[in-house]
C-alpha cells in the first residue's frame, strides 16, 4: 500500500480553498490553519488570482518571512501563472518588501561622497562593492546581494521612509522602493 503525501490528496487543497473562495465572495474575515506541506499557498493563491481576474481587484498576501515571499514569487506564482494563463488574461504578481530591504541610491551616493568621515576604512570596500552592485541589480534588495554587507554599512545606505524625499529625489525614477511599488500597483497579487 502506498502512503499518500500531502500533495497526493486533492481534498486537502479543496478543503482549504473552498472557504477561501467563499470568503472572497461573501467578504469578512477568515482564519484557516493547516499543517506543513498541505498546499496552503496554492489553496489561497488560486482563489486570489481568480478573484483579481473576475473583479479587477488586487489581493495582498502578507507573509511572516522574506523566504516565504520569495518562494511564492519565485516558485508558486510562476507555476500558477502558466497553469491559469489563457488567451484573455495572464495572471500578474509582484514582490514588495519593507523599506529597509531596499538600497537607497541617494543614501549610497551620500555615503560614497563622505566615505572618509562616515565609514571606517575597512568598510570602504563594502561600500564600493555596493556601488558596483547597484549599477546592475534589478531589484536593489539585500536578498539580491551575493554577499550581504555589514549592518553598519547597510544602515548607511538602506531606504528609510522618514529620510526619503520621494518625488524631490534625483533618483526617484530609478528608486528601487518606488519601482517595486509601481509594479505592485499593476499586479493581481502582491506578496
Amino acid at each position: 500500500a502506498k502512503e499518500l503525501g500531502p500533495y497526493d490528496d486533492p481534498h486537502s487543497h479543496r478543503a482549504l480553498s473552498a472557504p477561501l473562495t467563499d470568503g472572497y465572495n461573501d467578504g469578512g474575515v477568515l482564519l484557516l490553519e493547516a499543517g506543513t506541506g498541505v498546499g496552503k499557498s496554492f489553496a489561497y493563491l488560486v482563489p486570489a488570482l481568480a478573484w483579481a481576474r473576475a473583479n479587477g481587484e488586487r489581493t495582498i498576501v502578507s507573509t511572516n518571512t522574506i523566504n516565504l515571499q520569495e518562494q511564492l514569487v519565485g516558485k508558486d506564482l510562476p507555476l500558477l501563472r502558466r497553469a491559469l494563463k489563457d488567451d484573455d488574461h495572464e495572471p500578474t504578481f509582484a514582490l514588495l518588501k519593507g523599506w529597509r530591504n531596499y538600497l537607497c541610491r541617494l543614501r549610497l551616493e551620500t555615503a560614497t561622497a563622505s566615505q572618509h568621515t562616515l565609514i571606517d576604512g575597512d568598510k570602504l570596500g563594502e561600500l564600493i562593492n555596493l556601488a558596483e552592485w547597484a549599477a546592475h541589480t534589478n531589484d536593489g534588495t539585500l536578498a539580491d546581494l551575493p554577499v550581504p554587507p555589514s549592518s553598519e554599512v547597510w544602515d548607511e545606505v538602506a531606504a528609510e521612509p522618514d529620510l526619503c524625499t520621494r518625488l524631490r529625489c534625483p533618483h526617484f525614477d530609478r528608486c528601487f522602493v518606488f519601482q517595486a511599488r509601481r509594479r505592485a500597483a499593476q499586479a493581481d497579487v502582491v506578496v
